[in-house]
C-alpha cells in the first residue's frame, strides 16, 4: 500500500520540507492495492457506473437496436404534416423525453449515493495517502439525503462541459445520423460505425466534455464527502488541482478508459456471440444439453463481465480518492512545516 509519512511537528527542521507529491504510477497502485483489499467496493461501484448509463453497454448483446423502418413505426407514418408534429405525435415525444430526464435525474441521485457509500466502504483509519489522512477521515460526516443531494448537485454541475460540446456537436452528428438513413455509404457496415466515421470530431469533443466531467466531478465528490468541502469550493479546488497537474490527473482517467474497454468490451463481444448461439439452439431445439450449455455459457461470460468491469470501475474510484486526498495533504503537510520552522523568512505558499 502506498504511505508517505506525514509532518512531524517535533521535528521542526525535518518539516520544513515540502511534502513530496504524489505520482500517478503511485496513485495508482494504491488504488489497486487497496481495491483488491476492499471487495465490498465492487459492486457499489458497478451500481454507481450502471446507473449512470453504463446498463446500456450491458444490454447491447441482449436487445436489437431498432431499424430505421421501425423508428418510423414508432414514431407513426402521419406524425408530420404540412403543419408540423401532429399532437399525438408531439405527445409521444414529449413522453419520451420526460421519461428520459427522469431515469437521467434518478441515476444521478442513485449514483450519488453509490459515490457516497464508496468513499464510506473503506475503514475510517485506511492510511491512504498520508498519515494525516487518519485523522481526518475519522470525523467524516454520516451519509445522509443532505449530502446525497449536495453530490446530485455536483455530478449536475460536472455535466456541464459534455452539454456544452453537445449542445456544439449536435448538427453535424444529426447531419451524418441523417445522411446515413437516408443515403447510406454501404449497407454492411453497422450504422454506428458509419456515423463515426462521418462525425470523428464531433463525437470526440463529446468524450472529451465527458472525461472532463468525470475527472473533476470524481475527485470533487471525495472532497466533499471526505473532506467536508462545500461543493462549489470542492469543484473549484478540483479544476485547479487538474489544470496544475494535468499529467497526474489524466493518466488514471485514460488508463481506467483502457482497462474498462478492456475488462467490458471482449465479455460483451462474447456474449453477443454465445446469445446468438443459444438463439440458433433454440429454434432448433432438438438438443437440451447443448441448450443448457450454451446458457451456462452466455450467463457465465455475461457476468465475468459484469465482475471484471466492477473491479476496474472501484479502482478508478479509488484513484480520484487518491489524487483528492494527494491535493489535500501535500499542501497541508507544507503549511506544517513551514509553521514548525524556525527559520522566519520561511512564509507559506497561497493555495
Amino acid at each position: 500500500m502506498v504511505s508517505i509519512a506525514g509532518p512531524d511537528r517535533n521535528a521542526p527542521l525535518e518539516a520544513a520540507r515540502p511534502a513530496r507529491r504524489i505520482g500517478w504510477r503511485a496513485s495508482a497502485s494504491g488504488a489497486a492495492v487497496v481495491a483488491l483489499e476492499h471487495p465490498g467496493t465492487w459492486p457499489i461501484a458497478l451500481c454507481g457506473f450502471l446507473v449512470r448509463g453504463g446498463i446500456v453497454l450491458f444490454l447491447l448483446p441482449l436487445v436489437s437496436l431498432p431499424s430505421p423502418i421501425g423508428l418510423a413505426n414508432l414514431i407513426g407514418p402521419t406524425s408530420v404534416t404540412a403543419a408540423g408534429l401532429t399532437p399525438e405525435a408531439t405527445l409521444r415525444l414529449v413522453a419520451i423525453l420526460g421519461s428520459t430526464v427522469t431515469l437521467m435525474l434518478a441515476g444521478i441521485v442513485i449514483g450519488a449515493g453509490c459515490d457516497a457509500s464508496i468513499a464510506r466502504a473503506l475503514p475510517a483509519s485506511e492510511p491512504f495517502v498520508d498519515a494525516s489522512v487518519e485523522r481526518s477521515a475519522s470525523g467524516r460526516r454520516p451519509i445522509t439525503v443532505g449530502l446525497i443531494a449536495r453530490l446530485a448537485g455536483l455530478r449536475l454541475v460536472a455535466l456541464i462541459p459534455v452539454s456544452l460540446a453537445i449542445a456544439a456537436s449536435a448538427r453535424p452528428i444529426g447531419e451524418a445520423v441523417y445522411d446515413e438513413l437516408i443515403l447510406p455509404r454501404d449497407f454492411v457496415t453497422p450504422l454506428a460505425w458509419r456515423v463515426f466515421g462521418a462525425a470523428l470530431a464531433p463525437i470526440a469533443l463529446v468524450l472529451a466534455g465527458w472525461q472532463i466531467g468525470e475527472i473533476v466531478g470524481g475527485i470533487a465528490t471525495i472532497r466533499v464527502v471526505e473532506l467536508g468541502e462545500p461543493v462549489l469550493t470542492a469543484l473549484r479546488r478540483s479544476v485547479r488541482h487538474a489544470v496544475r497537474h494535468p499529467a497526474s490527473t489524466l493518466a488514471p482517467a485514460v488508463v481506467g478508459l483502457v482497462l474498462v474497454a478492456i475488462a467490458i468490451g471482449p465479455a460483451l463481444i462474447a456474449s453477443g456471440v454465445s446469445l446468438a448461439g443459444l438463439e440458433a439452439r433454440l429454434v432448433v431445439g432438438t438438443d437440451p444439453v447443448a441448450i443448457g450449455v450454451s446458457i451456462a455459457l452466455f450467463v457465465s461470460v455475461w457476468a465475468g463481465g459484469l465482475v471484471l468491469g466492477s473491479v476496474v470501475l472501484a479502482w478508478r474510484q479509488l484513484a480520484w480518492r487518491q489524487l483528492a486526498w494527494a491535493a489535500e495533504v501535500a499542501p497541508t503537510a507544507t503549511r506544517v512545516a513551514v509553521s514548525a520552522s524556525p527559520d522566519p523568512d520561511v512564509r507559506p505558499r497561497p493555495d
